[in-house]
């Protein structure tokens, strides 16, 4: 589920002489932005993927009005086997194996994959070593997301938990405005202040398990 980004409105507006309500959804947007970034509170599982043999990169693709920003976790099970027979593969670093692996571990073959790399620029997750038989929803990988640069809604958890975190975010950015009615610098640096310490709250709250929200959603290809 998702909360409208105008819900945020009664608790901007009125710290705002003249205020509009674009400068504001943009302001929250933003904010939301930022956290999510800061602290990686949100994650999605995507839709299994059918792993292919001899196969070693697939596809990741944003949901809609989010983007992804990283891999939490990978995990791989064989063909056939239940749910609970998945495996938590390993994170590499492509910059890792090239030097400190043999030469040949991108073309390396096993009955299984027991690590992973991911490719920020394609948006691909990458098997090691590369699996040499099918396995039909094989692959099951959690994402970390933020909030894409045009949306009008946002993940229900950030107006739940964090909406006064998002409100300081906002309100930073909005009083750091020059030549606006409402430009308080000294303002802006107490909100911003405010903002960073809940952010590292949150991020804390996460690595400590106090805090995390998911949901399942479908894969969709790149535009």
């Amino acid at each position: 589920m998702a909360t409208s980004i105008r819900k945020w409105k009664p608790f901007i507006l009125p710290n705002l002489p003249e205020g509009s309500f674009p400068a504001v959804e943009f302001a929250v947007r933003e904010a939301a932005i930022k956290f999510c970034e800061k602290t990686h509170l949100w994650t999605q599982d995507l839709t299994e993927i059918d792993v292919e043999a001899d196969t070693q990169a697939y596809d990741l693709s944003d949901p809609d009005d989010a983007k992804i920003i990283g891999v939490q976790s990978a995990k791989y099970k064989p063909d056939d086997a239940d749910d609970d027979q998945y495996v938590t593969l390993g994170p590499v670093s492509e910059y890792q194996k090239d030097n400190f692996s043999n030469g040949s571990w991108k073309y390396a073959e096993a009955s299984a994959p027991s690590e992973y790399w991911v490719d920020n620029v394609d948006k691909q997750i990458h098997l090691v070593p590369i699996p040499d038989t099918d396995s039909d929803e094989g692959l099951l990988v959690k994402v970390i997301l933020k909030p894409s640069a045009t949306c009008t809604t946002l993940p229900d958890f950030l107006y739940e938990d964090w909406k006064d975190t998002i409100t300081m975010g906002s309100l930073a950015d909005l009083y750091s405005r020059r030549s606006t009615p409402w430009y308080d610098p000294m303002e802006a640096v107490n909100k911003l202040g405010a903002f960073i310490r809940e952010c590292n709250n949150a991020k804390m709250k996460k690595i400590t398990g106090a805090t995390n929200r998911s949901m399942r959603v479908r894969m969709r290809s790149f535009a």
